[in-house]
Protein backbone atom coordinates (compact mmCIF):
# COMPACT_ATOMS: atom_id res chain seq x y z
CA UNK A 1 0.00 0.00 0.00
CA UNK A 2 1.27 3.30 -0.94
CA UNK A 3 0.50 6.10 0.82
CA UNK A 4 -0.19 9.84 -0.39
CA UNK A 5 2.72 12.34 0.26
CA UNK A 6 1.60 15.15 2.02
CA UNK A 7 2.66 18.82 1.25
CA UNK A 8 3.62 20.23 3.83
CA UNK A 9 2.96 23.93 2.28
CA UNK A 10 -0.66 22.73 1.45
CA UNK A 11 -1.17 21.63 5.24
CA UNK A 12 0.19 25.08 6.59
CA UNK A 13 -2.15 26.93 4.20
CA UNK A 14 -5.14 24.32 5.05
CA UNK A 15 -4.27 25.65 8.74
CA UNK A 16 -3.69 29.41 7.81
CA UNK A 17 -7.59 29.28 6.17
CA UNK A 18 -9.58 27.29 8.90
CA UNK A 19 -7.87 30.04 11.81
CA UNK A 20 -9.13 32.51 9.54
CA UNK A 21 -12.74 31.25 8.97
CA UNK A 22 -12.45 31.02 12.80
CA UNK A 23 -11.71 34.67 13.61
CA UNK A 24 -13.97 35.56 10.97
CA UNK A 25 -16.62 33.72 12.17
CA UNK A 26 -15.98 35.14 15.30
CA UNK A 27 -16.06 39.05 13.69
CA UNK A 28 -19.26 37.84 12.24
CA UNK A 29 -20.53 36.85 15.30
CA UNK A 30 -19.56 39.95 17.17
CA UNK A 31 -21.33 42.06 14.58
CA UNK A 32 -24.62 40.21 15.42
CA UNK A 33 -24.76 40.59 19.19
CA UNK A 34 -24.12 43.93 19.89
CA UNK A 35 -25.76 45.29 23.40
CA UNK A 36 -25.57 48.73 25.28
CA UNK A 37 -23.20 48.25 28.67
CA UNK A 38 -26.68 47.97 30.79
CA UNK A 39 -27.61 45.11 28.64
CA UNK A 40 -24.98 42.39 28.71
CA UNK A 41 -26.07 40.09 31.38
CA UNK A 42 -28.57 38.79 29.10
CA UNK A 43 -25.48 37.93 26.79
CA UNK A 44 -23.01 36.36 29.22
CA UNK A 45 -21.12 33.37 27.35
CA UNK A 46 -21.40 34.97 24.29
CA UNK A 47 -18.98 36.91 21.82
CA UNK A 48 -20.35 40.43 21.39
CA UNK A 49 -19.49 43.85 21.12
CA UNK A 50 -20.83 45.98 23.92
CA UNK A 51 -20.93 49.73 23.63
CA UNK A 52 -20.73 52.20 26.64
CA UNK A 53 -18.75 54.78 28.29
CA UNK A 54 -16.10 54.75 30.64
CA UNK A 55 -16.60 56.74 33.40
CA UNK A 56 -13.42 55.66 35.57
CA UNK A 57 -10.26 53.61 34.64
CA UNK A 58 -8.26 51.60 38.35
CA UNK A 59 -5.69 49.40 38.32
CA UNK A 60 -5.48 47.06 41.28
CA UNK A 61 -2.48 46.30 43.16
CA UNK A 62 -3.57 43.80 45.08
CA UNK A 63 -3.27 41.06 43.24
CA UNK A 64 0.23 39.60 41.15
CA UNK A 65 -1.68 40.52 37.98
CA UNK A 66 -2.30 43.93 38.37
CA UNK A 67 -5.34 44.12 36.53
CA UNK A 68 -6.39 47.81 34.78
CA UNK A 69 -10.49 48.29 35.38
CA UNK A 70 -12.60 50.04 32.84
CA UNK A 71 -15.66 50.37 34.45
CA UNK A 72 -18.77 50.82 32.10
CA UNK A 73 -21.75 53.85 32.83
CA UNK A 74 -20.89 53.92 36.79
CA UNK A 75 -18.05 54.58 38.50
CA UNK A 76 -16.90 51.19 40.65
CA UNK A 77 -18.42 49.61 42.74
CA UNK A 78 -21.51 50.06 40.98
CA UNK A 79 -20.10 49.70 36.65
CA UNK A 80 -23.13 48.31 34.86
CA UNK A 81 -19.92 46.33 33.45
CA UNK A 82 -16.42 46.27 32.89
CA UNK A 83 -13.15 46.00 30.58
CA UNK A 84 -9.99 43.76 32.79
CA UNK A 85 -6.36 44.14 31.02
CA UNK A 86 -4.06 42.46 32.98
CA UNK A 87 -0.91 44.57 33.61
CA UNK A 88 1.22 41.69 31.31
CA UNK A 89 -1.31 42.96 28.33
CA UNK A 90 -0.79 46.55 28.76
CA UNK A 91 2.46 46.86 27.20
CA UNK A 92 0.20 45.61 24.05
CA UNK A 93 -1.48 49.62 24.02
CA UNK A 94 0.59 53.13 23.03
CA UNK A 95 -0.88 54.76 26.16
CA UNK A 96 -2.19 53.21 29.96
CA UNK A 97 -5.57 52.23 29.11
CA UNK A 98 -6.77 55.03 31.40
CA UNK A 99 -5.14 58.01 28.95
CA UNK A 100 -6.99 55.68 26.28
CA UNK A 101 -10.55 55.54 26.96
CA UNK A 102 -11.12 57.41 30.41
CA UNK A 103 -14.23 59.38 29.46
CA UNK A 104 -14.77 58.10 25.84
CA UNK A 105 -17.79 56.06 24.56
CA UNK A 106 -16.13 52.89 23.10
CA UNK A 107 -17.19 49.33 21.65
CA UNK A 108 -15.58 46.50 23.21
CA UNK A 109 -15.49 42.90 21.60
CA UNK A 110 -15.10 39.19 23.25
CA UNK A 111 -16.39 37.10 25.28
CA UNK A 112 -19.30 38.19 28.30
CA UNK A 113 -18.22 36.86 31.93
CA UNK A 114 -19.28 36.70 34.88
CA UNK A 115 -16.58 37.37 37.46
CA UNK A 116 -18.21 37.78 40.98
CA UNK A 117 -21.66 37.87 39.68
CA UNK A 118 -20.10 41.55 37.41
CA UNK A 119 -20.40 41.15 33.77
CA UNK A 120 -16.66 41.45 31.94
CA UNK A 121 -14.78 41.09 29.30
CA UNK A 122 -11.30 40.41 29.32
CA UNK A 123 -9.18 42.42 26.94
CA UNK A 124 -5.45 41.55 25.99
CA UNK A 125 -5.43 43.76 22.68
CA UNK A 126 -6.07 46.95 21.52
CA UNK A 127 -7.45 45.28 18.42
CA UNK A 128 -10.47 44.94 20.67
CA UNK A 129 -11.61 48.34 21.84
CA UNK A 130 -12.54 50.87 19.34
CA UNK A 131 -13.31 54.17 20.77
CA UNK A 132 -16.41 55.97 19.24
CA UNK A 133 -16.41 59.33 20.86
CA UNK A 134 -14.28 61.78 23.38
CA UNK A 135 -16.82 63.60 25.22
Amino acid sequence: MVLPVINPKAVRLLLFTLVMAIWAGQLQSAAQCQVPADSVLVKVGEYCTVSGKVVSVFQSNKSDTKPVHLNFEKPYPNQVFEVVIFAKDVQNFSKHPKELYEGKSVKVSGVIELYKNRPQIIVKDPRFIEVITTD
